[in-house]
């Protein structure tokens, strides 16, 4: 009986251990900049995300975020866990975020990794003024086209103009 009860003690211990996974404290730290201008991005959110390796149809998960200071910086640090990869997603309002690039790779866990920057694009607008000089028409409009975007198609936009 006593060999039984050591026996399945050992039995538990190893099934418990096994399955432990193995975590390391992490340190990532950079800033978050506008991708023309390099100037750091002050109240950015940055998204820490995890994957599971063996999981490719599995939507990445927040671990956590944080906030840019008014230069543009950030940190965190974490317990990373085996068999993740870790990435850093950052958004902004009138900014793209960069999760369609695939964020931003943590590297190796267990270490401090510096210098992690992440480059997100603003929004682009056009302000246009025009003055009519001929009495206004219903028929009145001005179109852009450019076809340098690839692939022969091209941006292609018309605007109507109003009488105000």
């Amino acid at each position: 009986m006593k060999n039984t009860t050591l026996l399945f003690s050992l039995i538990i211990c190893f099934g418990y251990y096994s399955c432990k996974k193995a975590r390391y404290e992490t340190e990532v730290c950079g800033k978050v900049h506008d991708a023309s201008t390099l100037a750091g991005i002050a109240t950015a959110t940055v998204y820490l995300q995890k994957q599971n390796y063996d999981c490719f149809t599995c939507p990445p998960q927040t671990v956590t975020s944080t906030t840019t200071d008014a230069n543009g910086n950030y940190s965190f640090t974490f317990m990373a866990e085996e068999n993740f990869d870790y990435t850093l997603v950052a958004a902004k309002e009138k900014y793209y975020n960069n999760a369609s690039t695939g964020g931003v790779s943590v590297g190796r866990i267990g270490k401090k990794n510096k210098n992690k920057n992440i480059p997100i694009t603003p929004y682009a607008w056009i302000k246009l003024h025009v003055k009519n000089t001929t009495p206004f028409d219903g028929g009145d409009y001005i179109s852009v086209n450019n076809s340098f975007l690839g692939g022969g198609g091209g941006l292609f936009m018309v605007w109507r103009l109003i009488h105000l």
